[in-house]
């Protein structure tokens, strides 16, 4: 706690404070960052020094308390960005959950890379996953995937015609090549696919949703690379045509992100702008948190990238569009780092 309160404080001090001087009026951050700071949520920083007696997590003045903030790769990115005109889609959710109990075939063995098995064979059940798409095909209109039918051949077959795509999903971190970084998605014996979608297949992709959340592990974490920002699951999405994405930063706890998604899309469905939503999300989750679960290490790792401008979304029973936002859903959902 006293290591924490030291360096969130001194962050803001040097980051922050500066730019905010004389500058009463301001209510929207837009956070560009460099190098290793790609790395940081900069909500968590603490606007006042807290008392060092204590450890109450709930109560600190965190910059989130004060400001929307929103992030972006590069400010070639973020100008190209609000500049595009708004995606045409059919206002519905592609919807995908993930399950990883189906084993790949005898027939499949030798034609899957043993990189492909080996990473599969490490991907725990994600127990929140379907509950949580299943939570969006009661309310919303769409198309939600369970099971065999959660492949990489459907959403590649299927994404560019949505709004939003919900990935209840594991991710996999590749550092040293980021581009084979990916999505793990159901094994479904295809020949064609190895259900792990890639950065450099995300990046080809037509894309013409409004927002893409991506809860999974560590989706907005990657090798910075000079000029571009971090290579990542996210910028890839980003590449392929989404305005907008809701990512984390490290492995995220399935009972926190939940909550922070329930209120998520309570925000957005009121009308706030998808900057806004996410920031009320985390106050909400906060306000209810007890204890250690207070610990911005389970509300912060999620952060909103891109244009914040609010999403339409068709509810069910009901033809008129409402501004909405998704997300995944994880476990400490764990991800694998792949190193070769």
């Amino acid at each position: 706690y006293k290591t924490y309160i030291k360096h969130a404080h001194w962050f803001y001090q040097k980051l922050v404070e500066p730019a905010l001087q004389d500058q009463p009026n301001i209510k929207n951050l837009l956070i560009i960052t460099d190098g290793d700071l790609g790395h940081l949520p900069f909500e968590t920083f603490l606007v006042e020094q807290a008392a060092k007696s204590a450890s109450d997590y709930n109560n600190l003045h965190y910059l989130v308390n004060d400001f929307n903030i929103s992030y972006n790769y590069s400010a070639t990115l973020w100008k190209e960005n609000i500049e595009n005109p708004a995606p045409k889609n059919n206002g519905q959710i592609l919807g995908v959950a993930a399950n990883y109990e189906p084993q790949l075939g005898s027939a499949m063995v030798d034609v899957r890379l043993p990189t492909d098995q080996w990473l599969r064979e490490g991907l725990s059940p994600l127990p929140g996953a379907r509950k949580e798409v299943e939570t969006l095909q009661e309310k919303y209109q769409g198309f939600f995937a369970f099971d065999n039918l959660a492949s990489e051949k459907m959403v590649k077959d299927k994404a560019p015609d949505f709004a939003i795509l919900h990935f209840a999903t594991h991710g996999i971190l590749n550092n040293k090549r980021p581009v084979l970084s990916s999505l793990a998605f159901s094994e479904d014996n295809d020949s064609t696919e190895s259900n792990f979608l890639q950065v450099h297949e995300i990046s080809k992709m037509e894309l013409h949703a409004d927002l893409v959340v991506l809860s999974a592990c560590e989706t907005g974490y990657g090798k910075f690379e000079k000029g571009n920002g971090v290579a990542s699951l996210a910028r890839a999405f980003m590449y392929a045509g989404s305005p907008a994405l809701i990512v984390s930063l490290w492995q995220v706890n399935d009972q926190a992100t939940s909550e922070i998604m329930k209120n998520l899309y309570a925000n957005l469905a009121n009308g706030m702008k998808k900057d806004e939503a996410l920031r009320q999300a985390k106050i909400q989750y906060m306000k209810k948190a007890e204890g250690i679960s207070a610990h911005p290490a389970f509300w912060s790792p999620f952060i909103m990238m891109g244009n914040t401008e609010p999403v339409s979304i068709k509810k069910k029973g009901n033809p008129w569009s409402w501004s909405w936002s998704f997300g995944f859903v994880w476990n400490w959902r764990a991800c694998i780092s792949q190193k070769r």
